[in-house]
């Protein structure tokens, strides 16, 4: 069981979980985080309303002698621009992002405070596995984020993983200037993070005790739509790489594809491989998609004239129980030190 911080003192580890318009997944999600056994330093946990119609607090209410929790409420403004409010406000040295949709198995954190305790990584990624009960199509998913992890990552060396389970270095993710809040979907905000952890000399590692159990609530029209704004996220991607002077991405070979199109056949799931090989096609046919109907987007709004500026500063708000207010302002970002592209096409959105 999670034990309460003394909030006198800073805990180890702060949990992020961005959330919309869905109590009963935030809910669902606590609930787990209620059950999470406390790593040393304990943890705290800070949801963010990114707007939603109903504010979250009868839920602060119902988990307030369970955990140490806060809720604060923001306008809309997605999901990149929620987590750099609630890495602001933290007090952990550790934040680990978590979906509203995931529920972290016991060991989560401690996995994490393990895979972290030897002081050589400012971050680090856990793994994400499917409940039997789950749908069809959110099996897919984590099916797709596994062949990914196995296919770029090594435990001492990864180069992508998505936010719905990943913990990294508070001080680092400020000095780095956090998410890129031009985001606005959640599809390639945390792949752009991963990007600029790697190129500014930032090493994130697996850690392979740290699981939740991610269940997004998928139908075929929601799962086509998710990897056609994945597409959308992976052309805002390569713009921001342009910005920076990084390189494009070189396509991976066809042993790539055809791994991911075969992977049912070599991941279990318990789904039968002739419903979810053409699944995987699917996910690349939507991506593609999404992706050229966004650069067609783009080189439209090229053309046209640019809009009067405007000011995006945003006021910190005040949580449903808030310790002490955070400062707004970042550290200085680090100097730039630029590396070779390696990511893949197909990787380059999130798929968490």
């Amino acid at each position: 069981m999670a034990a309460l911080t003394d909030r006198q003192v800073a805990p180890e580890f702060s949990v992020v979980i961005p959330t919309y318009d869905r109590p009963r997944l935030v809910e669902r999600c606590l609930h787990g985080l209620a059950e999470t056994l406390s790593p040393g330093g304990g943890f705290e946990v800070i949801v963010i309303d990114d707007g939603s119609p109903e504010p979250l607090d009868p839920i602060a209410e119902r988990f307030a002698s369970q955990l140490d929790l806060r809720i604060y409420r923001q306008r809309n403004r997605g999901p990149a621009a929620a987590r750099n409010l609630g890495v602001r406000v933290a007090r952990g040295r550790w934040v680990a992002f978590l979906d509203d949709d995931c529920i972290p198995e016991p060991e989560w954190l401690r996995g994490f405070a393990m895979a972290l305790d030897d002081g050589l990584y400012a971050g680090a990624g856990g793994l994400m596995v499917s409940r039997p009960d789950d749908s069809t199509f959110s099996i897919a998913s984590n099916l797709l984020v596994a062949y990914l992890c196995d296919y770029f990552d090594n435990v001492d060396h990864a180069q992508f993983f998505p936010t719905a389970n990943l913990v990294v270095e508070r001080e680092a993710f400020l000095a780095l200037g956090g998410f890129d809040e031009s985001f606005r979907l959640a599809a390639a905000e945390d792949r752009d993070l991963c990007d600029r952890w790697s190129e500014h000399g930032l090493a994130i590692r697996v850690a392979v005790d740290a699981v939740v159990h991610h269940s997004p609530k998928l139908s075929l029209g929601s799962f086509v739509r998710q990897h056609f704004n994945y597409g959308r996220g992976a052309c805002h991607l390569h713009e921001a790489r342009r910005r920076r002077g990084v390189a494009a991405p070189r396509v991976e070979p066809l042993r790539f594809y055809s791994g991911l199109l075969l992977s049912p056949l070599r991941f279990h799931t318990e789904r039968s491989p002739l419903v979810m090989v053409p699944l995987m096609l699917i996910t690349q046919i939507a991506n593609a998609a999404g992706y050229y109907a966004e650069r067609a987007g783009a080189l439209g709004r090229r053309r046209s004239p640019p809009s009067p500026a405007t000011d995006s500063s945003v006021s910190l708000p005040r949580p449903v129980r808030a310790e002490r207010e955070a400062p707004t302002s970042a550290p200085p970002s680090p100097p730039h030190r630029p590396r070779p592209e390696s990511g893949p096409t197909t990787a380059d959105a999130r798929v968490g």
